[in-house]
């Protein structure tokens, strides 16, 4: 049997290797994916709540607070239709914006269907 897996200890990881990095870079962005119910969701506020933290307790106080987005099919999918469009379609707007305006995006799977799971996964 596998031990599990020490959450906490992958999400410090994740954000020491990137607001911590001696290389840093003007945006990331984490894709998340897996299978419905896995906990992406869960995970991807955890992972956001520790990028704020880190940012704010790194930051040059002369310099602003680096934007962390998080990008979720929940909230498109409710509202979807309060709007003209749908879900998908307001999803992918969701994206676009908060890569142009935001410095880590996290997507959170977004529902990808099979064909563009291909496009990005290499498997």
């Amino acid at each position: 049997m596998e031990a599990p897996i020490n959450w906490k200890y992958v999400i410090t990881q994740i954000v020491a290797d990137t607001v911590e990095s001696t290389w840093p870079c003007a945006k990331y962005v984490v894709l998340l994916c897996g299978l419905p119910g896995a906990g992406k969701s869960m995970f991807s506020g955890f992972l956001a709540a520790e990028f704020r933290e880190a940012f704010e307790k790194n930051r040059d106080p002369d310099d602003a607070i680096p934007q962390v987005r998080v990008c979720g099919s929940e909230f498109h999918e409710v509202h979807a239709n309060l709007s003209r469009g749908s879900g998908q379609d307001m999803a992918e707007d969701d994206v676009k914006l908060s890569l142009q305006a935001a410095d880590v995006v996290i997507i959170d799977e977004m529902h990808l269907t099979a064909a563009d799971s291909s496009q990005l996964l290499p498997w």
